[in-house]
């Protein structure tokens, strides 16, 4: 009975091992997958953003930096001419100042005089009229504003509100928190990927751009140049004897009758 127990017993202990085991090579696969759609998703906002960057540093030094310095220049010329306006202006507004100051003072004499008949009967009506209005509204209020929002806060809202936090303190720490920190591992991941895809590629093309310029500048230096210099001497050459022929031409045609006039008119 002893033995069959015992050989039993090992028996059934190894089934709970392949399911774990399963459900690790899925979630490997599976964050795998995500990180591999990660890459693909943002390598292009990667290649986007060093492409803006570098023409962001380019701008700097070829634009911003000129400009900066010409709006500096102009800024010192007009604070150089508005500073005299400036102190002009303020000149006129403090004299403005004190005649509005003046008449101010005049006007508050004539209606403090007029004011304290006006406050004698504010005060009366004030004391008779709308002291007691003021009191009954108060009431009013009272017992049929502040008591009724006192009690739908304390019996009805504070609770939905203690309810609400705490359905939204459950959701934070067992849904949003791990699923935030898991897309920011998978961007960030696939952020350092794509930032360096983006500068083997960014090399690639450096290399291939010295790859063929090399022979570009060579074949320019060595074939092109001497050629281009052959063929500007021949054009000057073949300029100079067209230049020559047209010189001999015009002489030929235009100078020749004009030597044999002259010969028949010495011989009468």
């Amino acid at each position: 009975m002893t033995q069959r127990t015992s050989t039993t017993e090992p028996i059934s202990e190894p089934t709970a091992g392949p399911p774990a085991r399963d459900d690790g090579i899925v979630v490997r696969a599976v964050a795998a997958v995500v990180k591999v759609v990660v890459v693909v998703l943002v390598l292009p906002v990667r290649l986007a953003w060093d492409a803006l960057a570098a023409g962001g540093r380019w701008l700097h030094r070829n634009a911003a930096r000129p400009i900066g310095r010409a709006l500096r220049w102009v800024g010192s010329g007009l604070l150089w001419v508005l500073t005299p306006v400036a102190r002009g202006l303020v000149r006129v507004l403090r004299v403005v100042a004190d005649g509005i100051s003046w008449v101010g003072d005049r006007i508050d004499t004539v209606v403090s005089w007029i004011g304290g008949g006006l406050g004698a009967g504010a005060r009366w009506l004030y004391r008779r009229t709308l002291t007691p209005v003021g009191h009954g509204l108060a009431w009013l209020a009272k017992y049929l504003v502040a008591v009724p929002a006192v009690a739908l806060y304390e019996y009805l809202l504070t609770p939905i509100g203690h309810g609400v936090r705490r359905t939204m303190r459950a959701l934070w720490r067992h849904v949003l928190a791990p699923v935030g920190r898991a897309i920011g591992s998978a961007l960030a991941a696939a952020w350092s990927v794509a930032s360096r895809i983006s500068r083997a590629i960014g090399r690639g093309i450096a290399a291939v751009a010295r790859t063929i310029g090399w022979p570009l500048r060579w074949t320019y230096r060595v074939a092109l140049t001497p050629i281009g210099h052959a063929l500007r001497r021949s054009s000057h050459a073949v300029g100079r004897i067209v230049r020559q022929a047209r010189a001999d031409v015009r002489r030929v045609l235009f100078d020749a009758p004009r030597s044999g006039g002259k010969g028949t008119t010495m011989d009468r």
